[in-house]
């Protein structure tokens, strides 16, 4: 009934928590695993992706198009399910709001957003309920929605986006084609687990793009 789409990078000592969590789920999941530095070959799942080349959060999204089952959950490897029934939840969550994609929190553009930043700005954080755009990095969705996003970015016709937007503003592009909903069950039903240094330049581009775009499509 669940595909897991899982995104590990440069954080292998958090990997066991996180399957187990995923394991341990009263609902059974596939795992599907992408990994660009080799680092979890020997790691057993269900399918196993690797690539020499790192397109960021594309494949999540890529992979989600391949998906045969009902519904999909995304994660990155900083967190993990603390709570077995957590899939029974957002199964149940998903039925009262089938045509949103659902995330760990949400953002809405109203007259408290910071028309410089509106991305990064304090205000608009909801934790619940329905907003504009969500955080993807635990998210779930029902496969069928994944029809309403194209794979040829660069060229559709709904949508103006370059290609270093679709890198990193995964986030908005996503939410652009869909509704969404923030729900609080991620934040009682996962840990959150240590995180890498990954550079201030890193986050800092997706930041300005995500900026952008949100200044473009909602304010």
């Amino acid at each position: 009934m669940i595909t897991t789409i899982l995104m590990p990078y440069l954080r292998p000592d958090n990997i066991s928590k996180v399957i187990a969590g995923i394991r341990n789920q009263t609902v059974k999941s596939k795992i599907w695993i992408w990994d660009v530095l080799g680092e979890y070959k020997n790691i057993g799942e269900d399918v196993y992706f690797f690539c020499s080349n790192n397109f960021n959060h594309l494949p999540r999204f890529m992979l989600s198009s391949l998906v045969d089952t009902e519904y999909i959950y995304i994660q990155d490897d900083d967190f993990a399910i603390n709570d077995i029934t957590l899939f029974e939840k957002l199964i149940a969550l998903s039925k009262t709001v089938p045509d949103h994609l659902i995330g760990v929190k949400g953002k809405k553009f109203d007259e408290s957003a910071d028309p410089e930043k509106p991305y990064q700005h304090g205000t608009c954080w909801k934790g619940e309920g329905e907003c504009d755009v969500v955080n993807t990095g635990l998210s779930f969705f029902r496969t069928e929605i994944m029809n309403k996003i194209p794979m040829n970015h660069l060229f559709n016709p709904t949508r103006t986006i370059t290609r270093e937007e679709y890198l990193y503003g995964d986030d908005m592009y996503l939410s652009s084609f869909n509704k969404c909903y923030a729900t609080e069950l991620f934040k009682y039903c996962v840990d959150v687990l240590p995180e890498n240094d990954r550079g201030l330049s890193h986050e800092s581009k997706h930041m300005d793009v995500r900026n952008e775009l949100c200044k473009r499509y909602w304010l």
